[in-house]
């Protein structure tokens, strides 16, 4: 038999000068319906997943595979981020395209003024010739300087639309040490596991909203914009895990075992949002619904602990399976901004956030080791803007920093509670929980006037463990 523990800790590297150490419990008796170990492998019967090992009390084997899974929870809250931040985007250009737009009857000129619109001249027709009458000259045009006091009470409809694309790579390493044989030559003595996870995901998706505009609702030049959004998301997962012993011993020996595995999360978000400013300050807020459905397959090669006795002829066997499961996340975030001008052209403007996340999976979240949670994240940072023009062609190129974390995660991966079986003890578990991480992000959007802007966008994200690039393309209309 083998001793009745498992010991499993994670090293976690310094992640923008602060430490992380994650100690995680492992899976409880919930996970033993999972997908990452057969009831029955090559005619040895009894296995079940528990604490991260695929065991039937007499042999057993450390499950990279379900390890690689448990970091589909942050994953798949990355995707919904990813609307989110569309989201939040589309209503900050709506909110500039707002307050800077010109008066019903005007247009911007290549000046950045508001002059008044002017028909064309009607075409002359040849009249009988009179006596000279004195002409009077059209009295000069006054240019409105920017941004004009907008003072119409009527409403104003608006519609965007985005497109994006990102890619995200992670990675995590640690140890686990995995119990030997009671009695024989190494009298129980542990094997020593080094573990290696990378996951790495490619999304594409469509965003796009209509609302409506208010004005002066409390006085001076405040406004409101409320509206509606929809979309749709899909993303795809390559995971990876090795584990290998290192520090071997004679009587159970464990090879190295690999597992890759494919996920693919999609599916459609609807929601509503809306942002009121007043002067320099702004406020932000979206609330929606990511409905995705979960489809994962993996195989993996596992080393069990007992050797040339473990009924196996001591070679690595290799385990395949398939799941699928829905998820709902529920999201609601706010962003706060103040805007200081610097000089003629150039702004400053700080800004504060907050996302929660709320997740409800289906009956198939447990088979891939996951359950109902929250997430709950912060941000802070700021953008600068520079104000030009091309040709008749107003730009506004901005330069972004953010700093966020996730500063409470509950659920996602099934953790905690009693353990049946002869192993006990915890599981590596990859967690973006207290983790600082930093974004850039660079923007130009070009109005064309009349209601009209394109913009193009480009970021990059980063901290411990994790690296991401993304780009966005979109256009607005209002009328």
């Amino acid at each position: 038999m083998l001793e009745n523990h498992v010991l499993v800790h994670l090293r976690i590297s310094k992640s923008v000068g602060i430490a992380a150490f994650l100690s995680l419990i492992g899976f409880s008796a919930q996970a033993q319906g999972t997908i990452f170990c057969p009831s029955t492998i090559n005619g040895v019967t009894g296995f079940q997943l528990t604490n991260g090992l695929c065991t039937n009390g007499n042999t057993g084997a450390f499950s990279t595979a379900a390890l690689s899974s448990q970091a589909l929870g942050d994953i798949q809250q990355s995707v919904t981020q990813q609307t989110t931040t569309a989201t939040l985007d589309a209503i900050s250009a709506r909110r500039k395209e707002e307050i800077e737009r010109c008066p019903d009857g005007f247009e911007r000129s290549s000046d950045g003024a508001c002059k008044r619109i002017v028909s064309a001249p009607a075409p002359r027709v040849s009249t009988p010739r009179q006596s000279p009458q004195r002409q009077t000259a059209p009295a000069p045009m006054m240019p409105v300087k920017a941004p004009p006091l907008v003072v119409d009470q009527g409403w104003r409809w608006g519609v965007w639309a985005h497109g994006f694309g990102d890619y995200e790579r992670r990675t995590d390493s640690g140890t686990t040490i995995i119990s030997g044989i009671v009695g024989g030559g190494g009298n129980g003595a542990a094997q020593s596991l080094a573990v290696d996870l990378t996951q790495t995901a490619r999304t594409g998706g469509v965003i796009g909203g209509v609302d409506v505009t208010f004005r002066n609702l409390f006085g001076g030049n405040d406004g409101l914009i409320v509206g509606i959004l929809t979309g749709y998301i899909s993303t795809d997962i390559s995971l990876s895990g090795t584990s290998r012993p290192t520090a071997p011993i004679t009587d159970a020996t464990v090879g190295t075992g690999t597992s890759t595995g494919k996920i693919r999360v999609s599916g459609p978000s609807v929601g509503g949002y809306y942002t009121y400013f007043n002067g320099a300050f702004s406020n932000d807020t979206t609330l929606k619904a990511d409905f995705l459905s979960i489809n994962e397959s993996f195989t993996e090669s596992m080393p069990f602990n007992n050797g040339p006795n473990n009924g196996f002829g001591g070679a690595n066997q290799l385990v395949s399976g398939a799941g699928s499961a829905n998820v709902t996340n529920f999201v609601a975030a706010q962003n706060f901004q103040y805007r200081f001008p610097v000089s003629a052209g150039l702004w400053f403007e700080p800004t504060v956030g907050y996302r929660y996340t709320n997740s409800h999976y289906d009956a198939g979240g447990a088979a891939l080791g996951l359950q109902d949670g929250y997430d709950w994240r912060v941000q802070g940072g700021g953008r600068f803007g520079i104000e030009s023009f091309w040709n008749a062609v107003r730009v506004t190129t901005t330069i972004t920093g953010l700093a966020y974390s996730d500063v409470k995660i509950v659920g996602g991966p099934i953790t905690g509670g009693a353990t049946t079986g002869s192993f006990a003890g915890g599981t590596v578990l990859p967690s973006d929980e207290g983790k600082v991480r930093g974004e850039g992000i660079f923007l130009a959007n070009f109005d064309y006037g009349r209601g009209f802007s394109t913009f193009v966008q480009a970021e990059v994200r980063g901290g411990a463990g994790l690296f991401g690039a993304g780009g966005r393309v979109g256009a607005r209309t209002q009328f």
